[in-house]
């Protein structure tokens, strides 16, 4: 699924989710598709963190305990983060999407997401961080 094989620390994804769950099953699943997944329970620690400068793909919930998605977002490029961003969420409220679309989301993946849609949409992101001209 994963077109260049991981080999650097900046090809990975910085996954915040404060569901346990939820965050554990999506990191070993990205990490058993050859992704490195630095992952965090809410979006202090996630800020607090130097992965995130260096990823190569966002992934972050809408809905966390100190502040939501599009803050996080927000707040992690004006630190400079630069990879594409993906949202996860349970909520389905009229708006959300083109919402986060706006706010710089390229992907909504809404909860459940089948585990092959998520690895794709993750793959392409992460070819979109390289450059890829297809993307």
């Amino acid at each position: 699924m994963f077109p260049t094989p991981p080999d650097s620390e900046s090809r990975h994804v910085v996954l915040v989710d404060d569901d346990e769950a939820v965050r554990l099953s999506t990191a070993l699943l990205l990490r058993a598709n050859g992704v490195p997944v630095s992952s965090y329970a809410n979006a202090e620690d996630a800020l607090a963190a130097a992965e995130p400068i260096d990823a190569a793909c966002l992934l972050l919930d809408y809905v966390l305990p100190d502040m939501d998605g599009f803050e996080l977002l927000a707040r992690l490029r004006a630190d400079g983060v630069a990879a594409p961003a993906l949202l996860l969420t349970g909520r389905h409220a009229p708006g959300l999407d083109l919402e986060a679309k706006r706010v710089g989301f390229e992907t909504i993946l809404h909860k459940p997401t089948a585990p092959r849609r998520l690895v794709a949409c993750v793959a392409a992101s992460m070819q979109n961080r390289d450059g890829d001209p297809k993307n």
